[in-house]
């Protein structure tokens, strides 16, 4: 993510800052992923004290810190990709956990 702010989009060194906080906020959905039977992630409904946990963390550091900074910086589109780039993510290693279960 770094790489691309940086050399792809010409992005200043704040804003990357920024965007890589909001990618940290949301790195909990992964357990989503992670846990549970080896099926995909809907094959089972996670445990209420999970979903809690993991929608309060990621939104507490987007409404506390830095989704407060990019809408400040009028710059939300960016805010949004980061969201799509970590959802895009979760999907493929959702996959890839599905292709390990085959394989092991």
């Amino acid at each position: 993510m770094f790489y691309l702010g940086d050399h792809v989009f010409h992005l200043d060194r704040a804003l990357i800052q920024t965007l890589m906080y909001l990618k940290l906020s949301w790195r909990d959905i992964s357990k989503f992923s992670s846990r549970g039977p080896p099926g995909p992630f809907w094959s089972i409904r996670p445990a209420r004290i999970l979903l809690v946990a993991v929608f309060r963390h990621a939104n507490r550091g987007d409404a506390g810190r830095g989704l407060w900074i990019v809408h400040a910086a009028h710059r939300l589109g960016w805010a949004l990709m980061v969201w799509g780039y970590s959802l895009h993510g979760f999907l493929v290693n959702d996959r890839v956990k599905l292709l390990a279960y085959r394989i092991f």
